[in-house]
């Protein structure tokens, strides 16, 4: 099944025109989607887009669209929306229309239908501008055509200044353009603005033309005062597509108390963080444990709902991973009788096994060969149902009379069993059959004219379980130590939740941080363990795979 962006599945695709695709996905909760794909090529219409998204963005917030997720990063620029099963409704919100009037969007570009709920939300906006309508002058009575006096040539010497001004003209106007890229393109440092006034501080920030996003914070310090912003002084941004988030101090008695939803039992999605913040509150940290409760579900939230906060306030959650796997392993079966290899097997909680029987002269009758799943092997409880295979010996006998029976034999058995026969031989490879004879001519116990047997042996050597060595040896006990990790956040990424997982040798994998980030952030901690060897420590962003780092 393809991918879109690492995490959608796409099911169907067809092209819009004007740079634009539209895929049917499933998102990774199940929920169907609509994905418009835009290709930008240019800074202006990356400009045009930041313009759109944050359009979408303030509709999402009121609630009044149907939006799953908007992303816009270097490569890549797509909107997720929500698919609507009820009727077309053509007639707007009234807080709609007043969004789309104060960002220039006309009305009629919007497409609104009703959710499961009833309540008509925007589930399409053009991000086109329309074009202008064109407007029909009154033509102009006829007159008469007067005749014209003939023309005078130019001198040659003004056509040669007037090629000259136009060229000239031109190579400025390419200058031009290209200074103004170069400007729309090039990086700005975002300044120290700690300890300065809000106001001033959007106003440089403004200067710089970086985007801003004010957030008050409950403090005791001076009103106004910037106790910090996001990302840190002295990253460097792109203008007009950088936001900086300053957080201010104000008062507690001037912030709205917000009641907090209930985010226990439902299913952890992209509508999590747009229920928060239609009740003006903020998304925390998101950790991950194994429990009963279905996978993705939310088991704990750190405010209750129905609880009081000041507005901005952050909500952490809990979500359920799902139950942990059960594990198993199986010892080195080889030569144990079979009914006592069924026995180990049915204690180690896997189902009967597939037998093959061998012909082979080796092995005791009914003793194991070989099995499929390697021995000392964690394995995880109903992953290797019904796909556990044991190889079998069954005891050959050789006939007195007619054509010996060589099938199952290797080449020197036969030759050792049949001494008085010559054999011309042909060799096949095949995981598919037996090593050793597999057929010969004439038949076994057939009649024989002669002393000579053709017969076609199968070279393939089946794989064999490695002898575990018997190493005696003195382990040092293992010390506690902390390993440090640090990994960023490439410029241009949308706030995302960011996970980052510690794997040892061993090959056990934990959970051991998890926020959200955006463009130019850090995440860095560390983590203690008594592990031995390298750490693997591996950061995904909204469950895809975004960075290794590994630490020895």
């Amino acid at each position: 099944m393809a991918l879109l962006d690492g995490k959608y599945e796409i099911t169907n695709q067809k092209s819009l025109g004007g740079k634009q695709s539209q895929f049917d996905a499933i998102a990774p909760d199940g929920q169907p989607l609509r994905i418009v794909l835009f290709d930008l090529n240019s800074s202006e219409e990356e400009y045009k887009f930041e313009r759109y998204r944050r359009v979408l963005r303030a509709l999402k917030k009121q609630g009044l669209a149907a939006l799953y997720e908007i992303v816009s990063r270097p490569g890549l620029h797509y909107v997720a929306w929500y698919t609507s099963k009820h009727g077309k409704e053509l007639r707007l919100n009234e807080d709609v229309r007043e969004i789309l009037q104060e960002n220039e969007f006309q009305f009629h570009k919007a497409q609104c239908a009703k959710n499961a709920q009833g309540q008509v939300q925007v589930y399409d906006l053009s991000f086109e501008p329309s074009e202008q309508e064109l407007r029909l002058e009154p033509k102009a009575e006829t007159e008469p055509v007067k005749p014209k006096p003939a023309k005078r040539s130019l001198p040659p010497w003004l056509l040669s200044w007037g090629f000259t001004l136009v060229f000239s003209a031109l190579a400025l106007l390419f200058f031009l353009l290209q200074f103004s890229r170069t400007m729309n393109t090039r990086s700005v440092e975002v300044p120290d603005l700690l300890g300065k006034n809000v106001n001033e501080a959007v106003s440089l920030l403004q200067a710089l033309h970086l985007q801003v996003n004010p957030v008050p914070v409950s403090s005791p310090e001076t009103p106004g005062v910037i106790l910090g912003l996001s990302p840190e002084a002295g990253t460097f941004l792109r203008p007009y597509y950088g936001t900086v988030e300053l957080s201010y101090a104000l008062p507690a008695e001037q912030f709205a108390q917000r009641e907090v939803p209930q985010l226990r039992g439902q299913v952890y999605s992209g509508e999590t963080q747009a229920l928060l913040e239609r009740a003006r509150l903020r998304l925390g940290n998101v950790a991950f444990m194994h429990s009963n409760h279905p996978r993705g579900d939310i088991i704990a939230q750190s405010v209750e709902a129905g609880s009081k906060l000041e507005e901005n306030s952050k909500v952490d959650i809990l979500v359920s991973q799902g139950p942990a796997p059960q594990l198993t392993l199986l010892p080195d079966l080889t030569g144990f009788n079979l009914e006592d290899a069924l026995k180990i097997i049915e204690l180690a909680g896997l189902t009967p096994p597939d037998i093959v029987y061998q012909a082979s002269s080796r092995y005791a009758n009914d003793s194991v060969i070989a099995q499929s799943i390697p021995p000392y092997v964690e394995i995880p409880l109903g992953t290797f149902e019904n796909t556990l295979r044991l190889t079998v010996a069954r005891g050959m006998t050789v006939t007195s009379e007619g054509a010996p029976s060589l099938i199952g034999y290797s080449l020197d058995e036969a030759k050792s069993i049949a001494p008085n026969y010559t054999f011309s031989v042909k060799e096949i490879d095949s995981a598919n059959l037996p090593p050793g004879i597999v057929s010969q001519t004439p038949a076994p116990n057939s009649e024989i004219s002669s002393a000579s047997i053709a017969v076609l042996v199968n070279i393939y050597t089946p794989p064999q379980a490695i002898p575990v060595p018997q190493v005696s040896s003195s382990v040092k006990p293992a010390e506690l130590r902390t390993v440090n990790y640090r990994f960023f956040i490439e410029q241009g990424i949308p706030s995302s939740q960011a996970e980052v997982y510690a794997e040892t040798l061993d090959g056990d994998r934990k959970l051991i941080a998890g926020k959200r980030v955006q463009g130019g952030d850090s995440v860095e901690g560390s983590w203690k363990t008594t592990s031995l060897g390298t750490i693997t420590f591996r950061l995904e962003l909204n469950g895809s795979d975004y960075g290794i780092l590994k630490v020895p």
